[in-house]
């Protein structure tokens, strides 16, 4: 037999499928943006360190200071992309989430339906064995009751 949520049961694992592809698009944006994160602070780090290691007439302090301006700026861009990327991610898991529950939901009453419907065809052949043994009883005590 048929279950009407068979259709609806079909498109709830698709759903589901997409806000998996979904949650895994966020999850591959979000690590790209802990690398630039990453990045730009080594990159910071790095000038710093050799600013440092440097002689001190030998650089430019204030063309340094406005690379690590940019270089700090560059880093809270990357800093705020990282947590844009980390808010969609939780909204996708969020997303998969209910998505899953529908699902289970739908499958739940597909299930529960085909297990009632085989429930009912037991009872009914049960029934019909049954109304068969009595028609043999019935059939072999007529010769019984004519003696």
């Amino acid at each position: 037999m048929k279950s009407p949520y068979g259709p609806l049961l079909s498109l709830r694992e698709l759903e589901e499928q997409q806000a998996e592809a979904r949650l895994a698009e966020t999850l591959r944006e979000a690590t790209t943006a802990e690398a630039e994160v990453t990045m730009s602070r080594t990159a910071r780090d790095a000038w710093i360190h050799f600013y440092l290691d440097q002689p001190s007439g030998s650089v430019d302090a204030t063309g340094l200071g406005a690379l690590l301006a940019r270089l700090e700026i560059g880093e809270r861009d990357a800093a705020r992309r990282l947590t844009d990327a980390q808010h969609r991610v939780d909204e996708a898991r969020d997303a998969l989430l209910e998505r899953r529950r529908q699902r289970e939901a739908v499958e739940t009453l597909h299930t529960d339906l085909l297990e009632q419907t085989a429930r009912a065809l037991e009872r009914r052949h049960q029934a019909e064995l049954d109304e068969v043994g009595a028609k043999r009883l019935d059939a072999g005590r007529e010769p019984d009751d004519a003696r």
